[in-house]
């Protein structure tokens, strides 16, 4: 007999001569024992939950190192299994991110269109879930590929409406990224 369920025994002993019943006493232990294995449940999940989120920020981290080396398709492999982790957390932030990511390395590798559907889904996620930095992060990347693909009225559309943005959110950084980036569209 383990040591706790002796001590569970004593203490019903102790009750029982001190007049509750067994019955009383027993649904007393049972009802603890339901609500210790809920608490028990709940902080595993949590520790999963962390877990998973700690892999997916490193994939997101090694990623980053292999793209900032020219290291595409290695950037590429984090970053999707980096998404898939993501997705299994429902981090709506995280996935923003990462295809905005993904996005980066086709228009690297000259696929403008594929870049355009990776910005265009972190761009919805971004709007659905209110993160208004990615938004404009989202919205200056299509700008961009716009630019490479010829379609200058565009571009300069999509980066009016992240500078909106980052004027908003006081991202004084990107508001000059951003200016340069329509003055780039005027001029081409």
């Amino acid at each position: 007999m383990t040591s706790s369920r002796a001590l569970s025994l004593r203490s019903l002993l102790v009750l029982v001569c001190v007049g509750l019943s067994s019955v009383t006493v027993l649904d007393s232990l049972t009802r603890c024992e339901f609500f210790c294995l809920r608490i028990t449940k709940t902080f595993a999940g949590e520790l999963e939950q962390a877990e998973l989120q700690r892999q997916a920020d490193q994939l997101l981290s090694e990623g980053i190192e292999y793209y900032q080396v020219s290291q595409f398709p290695q950037a590429l492999e984090k970053w999707q299994q980096a998404l898939a982790l993501y997705r299994q957390l429902d981090s709506g932030a995280g996935e923003a991110k990462i295809l905005g990511n993904i996005g980066l390395i086709h228009n690297r590798l000259g696929d403008h269109t594929q870049a355009l559907g990776f910005y265009e889904q972190s761009l919805a996620i971004a709007r659905e879930i209110g993160d208004r930095a990615t938004e404009a992060k989202s919205l200056t990347q299509i700008g961009n590929t716009h630019q490479l693909l010829g379609d200058y009225s565009r571009a300069l559309d999509f980066h009016e409406q992240g500078l909106v943005i980052t004027r908003d959110i006081g991202d004084r950084a990107g508001e000059g990224q951003t200016l340069g980036n329509i003055s780039s569209s005027k001029t081409l």
